[in-house]
């Protein structure tokens, strides 16, 4: 995965300066991506296997009164890659692209994402996409990687995650009355047998404010966030920088029984019309009340 990570920051760059400049259409913009990799758990220092349960990946675009979604459900033995859905005229990128196309020649919104199988050595990896470029209305993207891994455990283990994640939100706008925001949303949980959660991994960039029922090793960035432009005030961007990347975080002792370990991952863009302003507002400052995607 370190060559995704290299196109992820250089596109960042590149994309910066280009809406920086100021874009020829004077059209509010969206993006956001997630990339992780190397997604492990250990139980008292032994991988785990995760090759029980179920794992989807589901893409769902809005433009205007109109929607469209995929999905492509799969266990864990098998990769999940829910097609890119789209609407509007593009040009659209291929199949799989996590980078920003600035969709400059067209508008339109775009979802994307995928999911590997399990690998015994090297876990799980996926990517979720979500890009967005408006003429007139408002429309929306969602991508996102959703999974449910069924582990038994003896009295007193202690489940310990590890994964890289990069992240890439751009939102722009170049004249008043535009409005565009970009978000990212990753969480890690631990349900018991009677659904009941017991550890909760949302990573904030600040431990403290991260878990629940547990403890954090690594949490240098925060994977819960979004960013906004409005009136024409350019482009904000967010992305891990060099050595923000890896987190790590364990549970506290488990009783004996079996957990479902809950991953969800989202990338999501909106860019409404002006009438919409505040509500996008408001939604914004909402987000960390609604932070957890929606389970498979």
């Amino acid at each position: 995965m370190k060559t995704i990570k290299t196109i992820t920051r250089l596109a960042l760059g590149a994309a910066a300066l280009g809406l920086g400049a100021g874009t020829a259409k004077a059209t509010p913009y969206g993006f956001a991506s997630n990339q992780f990799s190397d997604f492990t758990v250990l139980a008292n220092g032994t991988p785990v296997d995760l090759s029980n349960g179920t794992q989807n990946t589901i893409n769902t675009v809005t433009l205007g009164p109109d929607s469209s979604s995929t999905s492509a459900p799969a266990v864990p033995s098998n990769a999940s890659d829910a097609p890119q859905a789209t609407l509007g005229t593009g040009p659209f990128p291929a199949e799989g692209t996590y980078n920003p196309s600035q969709l400059s020649s067209g508008f339109g919104t775009r979802a994307d994402s995928d999911t590997s199988a399990f690998d015994p050595v090297n876990g799980i990896s996926g990517n979720n996409v979500a890009e967005g470029r408006a003429l007139s209305g408002t429309l929306s993207g969602t991508g996102q990687n959703t999974a449910a891994y069924t582990v038994g455990v003896t009295s007193g283990t202690q489940l310990e995650f590890q994964f890289s994640n990069d992240v890439l939100l751009i939102a722009s706008t170049d004249v008043p009355g535009e409005a565009a925001s970009a978000s990212v949303q990753n969480d890690v949980r631990v349900l018991d047998g009677s659904g009941n959660l017991v550890f909760d991994f949302a990573p904030s960039g600040n431990g403290a404010r991260t878990i629940q029922g547990g403890s954090v090793s690594s949490d240098p960035f925060s994977l819960n966030q979004s960013v906004l432009s409005m009136d024409g005030s350019g482009a904000t961007t967010a992305s891990n920088g060099l050595n923000n990347d890896y987190f790590d975080a364990t549970t506290n002792p488990l009783g004996a029984g079996t957990y479902t370990i809950v991953m969800d991952s989202l990338s999501s863009e909106s860019v409404p019309e002006p009438a919409s302003l505040l509500l996008l507002g408001a939604g914004l400052m909402a987000l960390g009340l609604l932070r957890r995607p929606t389970s498979i």
